[in-house]
């Protein structure tokens, strides 16, 4: 705020247009107004810019700037000129406070009038961050996005937009509105565009050919031009910077999207960030590299539950600290992207080592390089983390499909050994046909069934165990041939059912499958079967 707060010409109350013997009477003017306890104020102080310090100091500081002509054609580019008449009526209106009176003056299609208009709108938008107080000892919950307050200390995350909850003081973002960011909008517009007018640098030339010192050139007037932008921006980069050590996460969010959306100079936009995030950065940088050096300890790295331990430590240690960096820099422009990519690094480690460990846990191994493909920068990185992502999802998917082929070959065994290898067939069939049965899958189910229908086709359906074959008194179950036949007096009365088998001894036989009964076995049945009708029905009617 200093830009306009302290400008020369604001502290000393004159136009800028006033020469040395002028500057050095007001200068005494106020000395001995001071010095006999007169108030002291005048017509361009501006009271949305703060209050000015006029103390001895200050003022000797302020004649000194005004002095040296490099210092001097400084402030007049950050104070109002006078150039035109429209000036001069614009200046009378804003004297008595009316400032949109002033702006609409100053909507003329003229450098001076675009140059008054930039400095009228920016300095009333910092003046009103400069007005906010935070309170020390008040805080509230609010959400990072869309500044939802809560009273309940159980909730995480927002129920309107679903973004994380902070806890951030009372005051602050809430009391600058939609308009205030406007404003900001405009202003930054108006700063860009004054900076590319050839116009707006050779009225700035030719001010500094009418201060006609030496020590002012076109060089320097030239490395004021290069300097222009920066140091506009340092207003902003300071904003940022007091927002974050107060926890007002949506103010930086805006503050740093009105810079980041535009085109400024990328230089400039480094050493700002710089600046701001030198001690987050710092602190992911140490944290990195301590946890790695905890994971190649051999007492961690055989374990993936104490691997796993560690990088959710690492990355709760570092949360605030990457907030904090992707929140101002979100397009990674700083060195905040060289801290992010070496705790991807360090993530990426540690999902290696999940997945190496004994028992490898490949899932926590593919959580955590998706993690550290999240928090890297560099897109060179990013490729590399990407190779080992697809080994991590082939391991889980192969994992996956043995487990789930295990399944489904375990069901078909099962109704094969229980003696139901029609079922085992539908269920085959059923696999085969389903699209989202993987094909690796399909080729071991088609092997199970080629060697079923063979087994079937040369021994006969499996059967889940041997048949009785005891009898009474002549009556029960016998094997005549390859036939088990329901036995009266050991003579077959009805055939059962027919096995491949083999004698092994006498009476005691080895059965690989079920065959079908011959045609005339089926005939044998049926016809028992309806002699035994007709048999009852007769015995019932007589």
């Amino acid at each position: 705020m200093n830009k306009y707060q302290n400008n020369a010409f604001r502290v000393l109350g004159l136009m800028p247009n006033t020469d040395g013997k002028g500057i050095l009477s007001r200068a005494n003017e106020i000395k001995v107004k001071s010095s006999v306890g007169m108030d002291v104020s005048y017509d361009y102080d501006f009271p949305w810019m703060g209050p000015v310090d006029r103390s001895e100091e200050n003022i000797n500081n302020a004649v000194q700037r005004l002095e040296n002509p490099v210092s001097r054609l400084q402030e007049e580019i950050a104070w109002f000129w006078f150039n035109t008449d429209n000036d001069k009526a614009a200046m009378a209106l804003l004297t008595k406070g009316d400032k949109q009176g002033a702006n609409n003056l100053w909507k003329a299609d003229d450098i001076s009038a675009k140059h008054n208009r930039f400095i009228l709108v920016h300095s009333i938008v910092i003046g009103l961050e400069a007005t906010i107080v935070y309170s020390t000892s008040e805080k509230v919950i609010r959400c990072s996005s869309c500044d939802q307050e809560y009273h309940n200390e159980n909730y995480v995350y927002c129920v309107k937009c679903g973004d994380e909850l902070i806890l951030v003081p009372k005051e602050g973002f809430k009391r600058l509105s939609d308009n205030h960011w406007k404003n900001w909008d405009f202003a930054m517009d108006l700063m860009l565009s004054i900076n590319q007018s050839s116009d707006f640098w050779k009225t700035v030339h030719e001010r500094a050919r009418n201060l006609a010192d030496a020590r002012l050139n076109n060089a320097k007037v030239e490395s004021m031009h290069e300097k222009f932008v920066a140091d506009f921006l340092n207003i902003n980069f300071s904003l940022i910077k007091s927002s974050l050590i107060s926890k007002d996460y949506k103010r930086v969010k805006v503050h740093s999207s009105l810079i980041s959306n535009r085109t400024f100079p990328i230089d400039v936009l480094r050493e700002g960030f710089n600046d701001i995030l030198k001690v987050r950065n710092n602190q992911i940088r140490e944290a990195a590299e301590k946890y790695l050096n905890l994971l190649r300890k051999d007492d961690v790295s055989p374990y993936p539950n104490a691997i796993y331990t560690l990088s959710n430590q690492l990355l709760k240690e570092t949360a605030d600290a990457l907030y904090e960096c992707n929140l101002v820099d979100n397009h990674s422009i700083s060195e905040a992207s060289l801290a992010k990519d070496q705790l991807a690094q360090t993530m990426r480690n540690f999902s290696i080592a999940l997945n190496k460990a004994p028992n490898n846990d490949d899932a926590h191994a593919l959580l955590l390089i998706n993690k550290a493909l999240a928090i890297a920068s560099s897109e060179y990185i990013k490729q590399g983390f990407e190779k080992d992502r697809d080994v991590f999802k082939k391991n889980l998917l192969y994992k996956s499909s043995d487990k789930e082929q295990e399944v489904i070959v375990n069901r078909i065994m099962r109704e094969i050994e229980n003696g139901n290898s029609d079922q085992a067939m539908v269920v085959l069939n059923e696999y085969l046909d389903d699209k989202d049965t993987s094909e690796s899958i399909k080729n071991t189910l088609k092997e199970i069934k080629d060697s079923l229908e063979e087994r079937i086709k040369k021994q006969g359906k499996p059967i889940k165990s041997a048949p009785n074959l005891s009898t009474t008194n002549g009556f029960g179950s016998r094997i005549y041939g390859d036939t088990l036949y329901l036995v009266f007096l050991f003579i077959p009365i009805v055939p059962i059912r027919r096995y491949t088998l083999e004698l092994v001894s006498n009476g005691s036989y080895r059965f690989f499958g079920e065959i079908e009964l011959h045609k005339w076995q089926k005939v044998w049945q049926w016809g028992m079967a309806l002699f035994s009708t007709w048999a009852v029905v007769g015995m019932c009617n007589s």
